[in-house]
């Protein structure tokens, strides 16, 4: 480099006028689109290109390549392996030779990346760098795989004010003055913790391009490369680096960097930083946690700084401890949170490690709470059924038989029985203890000769059971279960997929296969469900016998091991098929099973009930929208509460004039449930549905499926499938135990991508639904004399469902029918009010002294979920 004149920057700040001080409003608009006028250069700058407006790019002969301070000679004289007299030299063998190559005239610019990246560069006959000095920055191309032009542009003062092309600017001042080249690398960061960079010679990013990558070096502290690898399974299959991938794809698709940071969560929480169109992720390292915002439900700032004085005295961002060290030593990241949680990846997978540890903590701390109850019984004798249709589940029976972890005898811990349909010969290689039978009347006689109190569990072939899961069987059995559910997992790729159950549910297994047809059964039972379906075990033999038991009542004996028991094959593939045949609206959907006589009609339509307060146009359309269903509709009742708006009142009188239409005024403060109560004893229909008035039905037969689960005489109460306007999920069903009271399942999630198992695909009984659209028969409603007026502003309609299901009557989510709901939108203003929030205080005071510990767990919700997750991404 020697002869050559050396870049200034004119202007350039010092590294203490970069502040992250967190005074004022953390929110500035940062604009969408940069644009730079020509590139010009001071006095005794050297001779280099200029920025063209609308020009067509010169010839690499025009202007001199060799000037540009991203054409570093020695670099690239190492990079070639040569030598070369001049600047000059180097520049040309660049530009006729080197890019061909692939060779890098700077330790910033990548010259493959940007042919790849750029399919187009190619095509116009100039090298790379020439490209993107003349084109690619102007444009906002990347010149390497973490530099973002229009991102370093917003966010280095000096280098949107002066006409430098940022990357330049990035080498010789932006790198030292510690900028940040683009939302995904944190410079100070990675400077302080790889402190081999300042003697490198090279710049923090220019260090981590050549040196900290390949030694898997994190280029910003809240961003996990592994855990995002494992996360997204297109990542690990393009063989794409991590940071790379995220940066120019997975933060544009809205996906995780960690597994504590949500951005869809974020900007939804924070329209403040929505609207001012800055990265999250970015917004959350330098200001967010500064004001005390949540990166997700999964972590609380302000709580994780009070509980830990060795993260606060960092100075830092709690986050990074958390993910740092916290995580690893099993600190809680929010209120409630049990130490030791594990996060979830995004379509519910845990690393094969991680799932072990967490298993086998999860059978210590079952078998410990088993040994202070009492049996019922004395242990039964467990007979284990491992059956194989074809010849390809035949070949997997020695594996299943291998696969106890303790080495103990297979007869030592239960009886092995094998049905093969097959006959295949395979069977001679299976163990001695092991008995075979190949027609579904011999082994129905083989059950027979078990002992009454004997279990018999039903498996498939290259299924896996160990010594603690066959305990647990036991234990169940002891405790007087007569038909036992269990969790089951599966691996893929070094990831571990937990199926965990939603508990027994007739409603959910007539629908669906949610226990992939594993299940354990009293030997009397199961030798009658053999027979009389013609199967060795499978869906149809467990919906018999719990059908059965239902009817019947016999509530106490359906039991569910909330433990990943047994090990399956890969169940990924027919989970999802499963799931989009029930999106189709020709799979027909059973709420009774088959035989069993349905209720008797109802002999009028359905009163549907709205409660609003100046949402006159958002009314008029749900109301027009409901009159025009016809004679499913009895009357609509709406209960106006202080409207003040004049096109609202407008809007209802003429509402008003519908002979089906009948309005209601409540001019005193706001109480849904009085409001709901006033609006009911002037309905007309035998069945009564509540909506919100920011409500918008989807789909067109929305009434008739909501209606639906009432042909089960048990059904008393139903709720639909709720969505955002972006079409994430609201309400697919309530849980027991969020914050103490209860959460929405699987809230935020895109479906039917991110549904669980078939949680919010599938009919379901819940603990509570929603009350912004709540249907009830009407007599069960009066019965228990509708909501309760002390609880005004919300939690009255988990307290109804709960005071429903005391009474003995069922409670259904229904995916069917799908409405839009702006959740809050109607009574948004108010939550702001101190007195309206004191007002929320007092009555969940009054709850929670109504229900105490009933709502710490729900039997509809599985307990290995961490109860403070409604996305259901992290497991206790």
């Amino acid at each position: 480099m020697s002869g050559r004149p050396r870049w200034t920057v004119p202007g350039a700040c010092s590294a203490a006028t970069r502040s992250r001080d967190a005074g004022g409003s953390s929110v500035k608009p940062v604009p969408r689109q940069w644009r730079s006028g020509p590139m010009e250069f001071s006095a005794g700058s050297p001779a280099s290109p200029v920025l063209p407006g609308a020009e067509a790019p010169p010839s690499p002969a025009a202007w001199s390549l060799s000037a540009s301070p991203l054409l570093d000679p020695l670099y690239y004289a190492a990079r070639c392996g040569l030598r070369f007299a001049t600047a000059e030299d180097a520049a040309a063998h660049y530009v006729t030779t080197g890019w061909r190559a692939g060779l890098d005239p700077h330790p910033l610019f990548d010259t493959r990346w940007y042919l790849q990246r750029y399919p187009d560069v190619a095509g116009t006959g100039a090298d790379p760098l020439s490209h993107y000095l003349l084109i690619g920055a102007r444009e906002g191309r990347s010149p390497n795989p973490l530099f973002l032009p229009d991102w370093y542009r917003t966010h280095a003062p000096e280098a949107a004010q002066m006409p430098v092309d940022p990357l330049v600017h990035y080498a010789l001042a932006g790198g030292a003055l510690g900028y940040d080249p683009c939302p995904l690398f944190d410079t100070g960061w990675y400077a302080a913790a790889n402190p081999d960079a300042a003697a490198s010679g090279l710049t923090p990013l220019g260090h981590y391009l050549h040196v900290g990558s390949r030694r898997g070096a994190t280029p910003h502290p809240l961003f996990d490369p592994v855990w995002y690898r494992e996360s997204n399974g297109d990542v690990a299959a393009s063989g794409l680096d991590p940071v790379v991938h995220y940066l120019h794809w997975g933060r544009n698709e809205g996906r995780a960097p960690n597994a504590f940071f949500d951005p869809a969560w974020y900007l939804d929480s924070y329209p403040d930083v929505r609207g001012a169109g800055v990265d999250p992720l970015w917004h959350f390292r330098e200001h967010g946690w500064r004001e005390e915002r949540d990166p997700s439900p999964r972590f609380c700032t302000r709580w994780y700084l009070d509980s830990y004085p060795d993260a606060a005295a960092t100075g830092d961002n709690p986050l990074i401890h958390h993910l740092r060290i916290g995580q690893a030593e099993g600190r809680p990241a929010y209120p409630g949170d049990p130490a030791g949680l594990r996060p979830l990846t995004p379509d519910f997978a845990l690393g094969d490690v991680v799932f072990d540890r967490w298993r086998a903590a999860a059978f210590a701390s079952a078998g410990a709470a088993a040994g202070k109850r009492l049996p019922l019984s004395p242990p039964p004798r467990l007979l284990v059924v491992v059956a194989a249709g074809d010849a390809a589940e035949a070949a997997r029976l020695p594996a299943s038989l291998a696969a106890l972890s303790s080495g103990a005898a297979l007869a030592g811990l239960a009886d092995w029985l094998v049905f093969d349909a097959t006959g295949a010969a395979a069977m001679g290689r299976l163990a001695a203890d092991v008995a075979v039978c190949t027609g579904v009347e011999a082994l129905a006689a083989r059950l027979d000769a078990c002992g009454e109190t004997d279990l018999v569990c039903f498996l498939r072939a290259g299924d896996r059971i160990d010594a603690p899961a066959l305990a647990a069987l036991e234990r169940a059995a002891a405790e007087g279960g007569l038909l036992i559910l269990f969790d089951l997992y599966y691996r893929r790729n070094g990831s571990v997929y937990p199926l965990l159950l939603p508990g027994v549910d007739l409603i959910h297994a007539l629908n669906c296969d949610y226990f992939r047809s594993r299940f354990a059964v009293r030997s009397r039972l199961a030798a009658a469900a053999v027979r009389s379906t013609g199967q060795p075990g499978g869906h149809a033999a467990a919906l018999r016998i719990l059908s059965g038991l239902t009817l019947g009542r016999n509530y106490g004996a359906l039991a569910h091991v909330p433990l990943p028991l047994v090990e399956v094959p890969d169940q990924g593939e027919a989970i999802i098929a499963e799931r989009l045949a029930l999106l189709d609206p020709a799979t027909p959907v059973a709420y009774l099973p088959s035989g069993q006589d349905p209720a008797p009609a109802a002999g009028t339509g359905v009163s549907i009930i709205i409660s609003t307060k100046d949402k006159g146009r958002l009314t008029d359309l749900l109301v027009r929208q409901i009159l025009a269903l016809g004679d499913l509709v009895e009357d609509v009742v709406i209960v106006s509460n202080n409207t003040a708006n004049g096109v609202a009142r407008a809007n209802l009188a003429r509402l008003a004039d519908h002979p089906k239409v009948t309005l209601v005024r409540h001019d005193h403060p706001y109480n849904f449930s009085i409001q709901s109560n006033l609006g009911a004893r002037r309905a007309k229909g035998e069945t009564l549905l509540f909506l919100n008035d920011d409500i918008v039905p989807v789909t067109t037969d929305w009434l008739e499926e909501l209606l639906a689960p009432f042909t089960n005489p048990e059904v008393a109460v139903a709720g639909p499938l709720l969505l955002y306007p972006d079409e994430r999920v609201q309400h697919g069903g309530m849980f027991l135990g969020y914050n103490g009271i209860a959460g929405h399942t699987l809230r935020y999630a895109s479906l039917p991508e991110e549904d669980y198992l078939f949680m919010a695909s599938a009919p379901r009984e819940v603990s509570a639904v929603t009350g912004a659209a709540l249907l009830i028969r009407r007599g069960v409603f009066e019965d228990l004399n509708g909501f309760d007026p002390q609880l005004a502003t919300y939690l009255q309609d988990v307290d109804l469902c709960l005071r429903v299901v005391e009474t003995g009557h069922r409670v259904v989510f229904t995916p069917r029918p799908v409405l839009l709901h702006m959740e809050s939108v109607s009574f948004h203003g108010m939550l702001k009010d101190t007195a309206f929030q004191e007002q929320r205080r007092l009555e969940c005071r009054h709850f929670t002294d109504r229900w105490g510990a009933r709502v710490a767990r729900d039997r509809h919700h599985n307990p290995c979920f961490a109860p403070n997750d409604e996305t259901l991404q992290t497991l206790r």
